[in-house]
């Protein structure tokens, strides 16, 4: 770690019997080393390989045949793919960074949040990721600037072995076609991350991630440029999926297998965040038409395991588009649109949830719809409210025989509390407002009576 030489140390290319067993190797943060030896030759052995904040590192060798575990975290020199994808990438950088910028400004707007700062600004001088328009192009126009230099010095490929198990891809340039290559014979692989790979406009074909037939876990986080899901709907075993800040993502029909959803039936947790969904249209009367893509291409109701769903800060999503969902077996539901929890929790599937997560409310009392939800969720164990703005909880809450657990964090308007069920073995008060913190103190609060039949209460 820390390591500051541009050539490889003695270690590595002195004596190679020293290093033959070796099962793992971690290189961090060293940030002036610009080639690495053959790590083929180093160990045959290798199982792990995890390269972070080598900022100057330009190719990598062959890689051992029983490599399982593969990180690359902000190898920003690293550049794998061709002329020709860079050139179309450029062709549409204006377009694409206008719509990035705009979506990130109403997002900050409308839901406080600040657009999380990149390690690519620790090499890009004067930039950080924030809300502001000008300052957010600037810092994506520079990344784009050093991964096209990169990219026009040589062309370069990854080839992975077959043996992979775990491959994590952070803060690197790849564009489509090194991506798709890389990817096609890694029938081992369960778990694969992509984050912050600005040059990558589209996930792999179908005919290439339906040979991923061991991946169960898939990433996609901060991929500015993303627009297309590629094959997804072809991962046969992928379990979780989690989609977080790809603000050009847009609804496509999958064109291949005959399917017509774009995600894979086995899911069992899926997490979509920050995403600006193209060719909505509130006003389209057929939400299931075709004129809807993506209303129609999710199909929800068709992932019979699903069991974890969050939804958050996607803004083009309306209750009209939702309401078409049809969930079965949802166990775990994260919501931040107050507007979407009755739609969300049908009947059919509120019965099963266990775990409800309810952030930024910012209505003073929940409609009669969204409270007659609660008393529905009759296998509901944990019960969360966070920043929200209401004056009161549910009054039902008392009927939810399994609720074991209620978390209410930094909740001000909330003067005191309903009757609770009897069920209940924790209850926490966090930063909410000091007149129901006195209520529930013990012996003499107005509210002591309703909380003090439960054996955990922490108030602060």
């Amino acid at each position: 770690m820390g390591y500051q030489g541009q050539i490889c140390p003695s270690w590595m290319v002195g004596d190679r019997c020293l290093l033959h067993n070796l099962k793992s190797l971690e290189l961090h943060q060293c940030r002036a080393l610009e080639f690495l030896p053959d790590i083929d030759s180093l160990s045959q052995d290798l199982n792990d390989l995890v390269l972070r904040d080598l900022w100057k590192l330009k190719k990598l060798s062959i890689l051992p045949p029983a490599l399982t575990k593969l990180v690359l975290d902000a190898c920003f020199s690293l550049a794998f793919g061709s002329k020709e994808d860079s050139e179309m990438i450029r062709s549409t950088q204006d377009i694409t960074i206008s719509q990035v910028v705009t979506f990130s400004e109403g997002l900050a707007d409308k839901h406080a949040i600040n657009i999380r700062q990149s390690k690519w600004s620790k090499i890009i001088s004067k930039s950080s990721v924030q809300t502001d328009g000008n300052l957010l192009r600037n810092w994506l126009e520079q990344r784009m600037d050093i991964i096209y230099r990169n990219l026009q010095e040589e062309e370069v490929q990854l080839v992975l072995p077959p043996s992979l198990q775990l491959l994590e891809l952070t803060s690197c340039a790849f564009t489509n076609s090194a991506l798709q290559e890389c990817l096609r014979d890694l029938t081992s692989l369960t778990h694969l991350k992509i984050s912050d790979v600005i040059s990558l406009t589209s996930l792999p074909s179908a005919d290439v991630l339906r040979c991923l037939t061991m991946l169960q876990k898939l990433e996609i986080r901060e991929c500015w440029f993303l627009t297309s899901l590629g094959g997804l709907h072809t991962l046969s075993s992928l379990k979780e999926l989690t989609i977080d800040l790809c603000p050009n993502l847009s609804a496509e029909w999958p064109t291949l297998g005959g399917s017509t959803s774009l995600l894979p039936s086995s899911l069992e947790s899926l997490k979509i965040n920050a995403c600006n969904w193209k060719h909505l249209d509130d006003s389209r009367p057929d939400l299931a038409s075709l004129n809807n893509p993506f209303m129609a291409s999710l199909q929800l109701g068709n992932l019979k395991s699903l069991s974890k769903l969050s939804i958050t800060n996607c803004p083009n999503l309306s209750s009209n588009q939702v309401r078409r969902w049809r969930f079965v077996t949802t166990q775990k539901l994260h919501n931040r649109r107050p507007s979407l929890l009755y739609v969300l929790l049908a009947e059919q599937a509120s019965a099963s949830l266990n775990f409800l997560h309810v952030e930024d409310f910012n209505r003073e009392s929940f409609r009669p719809e969204e409270e007659q939800v609660f008393q529905h969720l009759t296998s509901l164990r944990n019960l969360h409210f966070r920043k929200c703005s209401i004056k009161s909880l549910p009054a039902n809450l008392e009927s939810l025989n399994s609720l074991g657990l209620l978390y209410i964090y930094n909740c001000q308007n909330i003067l005191s509390l309903p009757h609770l069920p009897r069920s209940l073995s924790s209850l926490s008060l966090l930063s909410c407002n000091p007149v129901l913190e006195k209520q529930c103190q013990k012996p003499h609060g107005q509210d002591w009576c309703k909380i003090a039949h439960i054996p955990t209460v922490y108030v602060s």
